[in-house]
């Protein structure tokens, strides 16, 4: 992948409560579009994810976000859509976009301020 490659990326915010009418910004959640696209998502987390999010969420949403870190290839097209469309629960598309993949950083950093790179959390383990 190189800078100059395009991603579409998808805000998922979080509310702990079904009527929540502003949920906070949670995650990024972006893949990479073209013929190099089909790698890994691309998921940053909120650095303060664990003290917005309800304790009786905190499980599921990690099991989610490692679960959707470990997609690739054909899995990304139907998994991705689904991203896009969530709309009840705890996690809601808050907006998509596109970006070159240089620019990401700057996106996630105008979102959620501080985050997390699961690709990076999860060498560093």
């Amino acid at each position: 992948m190189t800078e100059q490659n395009i991603c579409e990326f998808v805000v998922l915010a979080y509310a702990s409560d079904p009527v929540q009418e502003e949920p906070s910004p949670m995650a990024v959640v972006a893949r990479v579009i073209g013929p190099n696209g089909g790698g890994p998502l691309i998921i940053h987390v909120a650095a303060v994810a664990e003290a917005i999010a309800n304790t009786r969420h905190l499980q599921y949403l990690h099991e989610l976000f490692e679960s959707w870190r470990g997609m690739t290839g054909s899995d990304l097209n139907p998994l991705f859509s689904e991203i896009r469309e969530l709309s009840s629960g705890p996690l809601r598309s808050q907006r998509i976009g596109s970006c070159l993949l240089r620019d990401l950083p700057t996106v996630v950093e105008g979102v959620l301020g501080a985050s997390i790179d699961l690709r990076r959390a999860s060498s560093a383990s």
